[in-house]
């Protein structure tokens, strides 16, 4: 078989010159690629660098606003929200310098505090500084709580704090006079212990777990009681764990919103429903006596943000108690009050008259006076609500037969509203009680 070939120079020369076209045309491409690149990685940056001034100037300005408000000691939250990306914060390497102290125009700045390492950073440049003292607040049965009680206290009431780092065993305390030990005591989470504080001088308790006290003299009186976990906010709360001592006591709690209440006492639970008041500016109470024939652990739960405040004096005769205001502050413009048979004494410590009003009544407070009035007021089965245009500061105290308080209470500071501060406003009487600024 004979084949003939014929080649065909023209489509040769047209399929080179394609290839050779499209090669021209990649090239092309690619050099004006390699040329655009910088203008594009530079017009990138640009914008990542305004996106970024950008959202660094919105969290400096919440971050400044985060940190002009509240007191040490206060919590405040503001919620940071970045264009891009994501925020966090790595409080083990913290290049920030941190400064907590009443004194004004202070520079005394520590760094490194929050890794828990052996090592921090203190700058004081106003004077020399020769010795630090600081304290590692970790819990642990190596690093126990401390308790010094006042020599005037007669007696104590201690039980165990309930929470999260509740002890699975016996909780030790260490009872100290003159610096010196003199007993150690085991007390399990579910039990209480009374002390005659009258048998030591300069009594000092040291515990291996977190204690509630109640510390009282004479045949008792009245306090406002901490919960078990307070809100941060206001302070109130839903739980309380209460050594309570032998005698008739009164419990009594306060809240805005209607209340689900539960006691257990000596394994006997009660509940009780609370509805609130039609009006709006008269909360829910409860209340309820109970008589013990030795001391014990009641347990208080409610539905709702509550106070409590407990009367171990219920014949009238001694008992005060400083009422917080709503922002959980002893300094405020609005207190839920107590129903409870008494007198209410309005401290006002600013330069102004300020006026207290409730449902019903109202009061004016003279500048840097205080007013006392009887207390409920009548044709109110509620907790009343007061409101006042001035910070003030209020107390209440049982002896409902005269106007002067007799008890032991705290003088808050007025410059920060707490119960430490460098300006205390109280009155002194005429008597043979000594009135101490601690």
């Amino acid at each position: 078989m004979n084949y003939s070939i014929t080649r065909d120079d023209e489509a040769v020369s047209a399929a080179v010159a394609t290839v050779l076209l499209f090669g021209g045309v990649v090239s092309i491409i690619g050099l004006m690629l390699v040329s655009m690149m910088p203008i594009i990685e530079e017009l990138e940056g640009s914008i990542e660098r305004n996106d970024m001034s950008s959202q660094m100037m919105i969290l400096a300005q919440q971050t400044e606003v985060l940190s002009e408000h509240g007191m040490p000691g206060d919590s405040t939250e503001v919620e940071l929200i970045p264009l891009d990306g994501s925020l966090s914060w790595d409080s083990t390497r913290g290049g920030m310098w941190y400064s907590a102290t009443w004194q004004d125009d202070s520079s005394f700045r520590m760094k490194s505090i929050l890794d828990f390492d052996d090592q921090i950073e203190v700058k004081h440049p106003e004077s020399k500084t020769t010795a630090i003292c600081y304290d590692d607040l970790r819990l642990g049965p190596t690093r126990p709580f401390f308790y010094s009680i006042p020599n005037w206290v007669e007696s104590l009431s201690v039980s165990a704090h309930q929470g999260l780092a509740t002890p699975l065993g016996p909780i030790n305390i260490k009872i100290q006079s003159e610096n010196s030990l003199v007993d150690i005591i085991e007390m399990n989470v579910d039990e209480s212990v009374n002390l005659d504080s009258t048998l030591y001088i300069d009594l000092r308790l040291e515990s291996s777990h977190e204690l509630v006290i109640l510390a009282s003299s004479g045949l008792g009186g009245a306090s406002f009681i901490t919960p078990d976990n307070p809100s941060r906010i206001d302070n109130t709360g839903r739980s309380w764990s209460v050594p309570l001592p032998s005698g008739d006591s009164i419990i009594q709690i306060m809240s805005k919103e209607a209340n689900l209440i539960t006691t257990l006492i000596d394994g006997t639970e009660t509940t009780a429903v609370i509805n609130t008041d039609v009006n709006s500016r008269i909360g829910s109470y409860w209340q309820s006596s109970v008589s013990l024939s030795e001391s014990t652990i009641i347990s208080v739960t409610t539905s709702a943000p509550s106070q409590l405040i407990l009367v171990t004096e219920a014949t009238g005769n001694a008992g005060i108690v400083n009422l917080k205001s709503t922002s959980g502050a002893y300094l405020g413009t609005e207190f839920l009050s107590p129903q409870m048979p008494g007198y209410l004494e309005l401290t006002n410590p600013s330069s102004t008259t300020a006026t207290a009003t409730w449902q019903g009544g109202g009061i004016s407070i003279p500048s840097q006076a205080t007013e006392s009035i009887a207390w409920p007021p009548q044709g109110i089965s509620g907790s009343p609500i007061i409101d006042v245009d001035k910070d003030v500061l209020i107390k209440w105290h049982n002896n409902h037969s005269s106007g002067i308080s007799i008890g032991a209470g705290i003088v808050p500071a007025t410059d920060t509203g707490f119960s430490s501060g460098m300006q205390h406003l109280f009155a002194t009487h005429n008597s043979d009680l000594i009135d101490t600024v601690i």
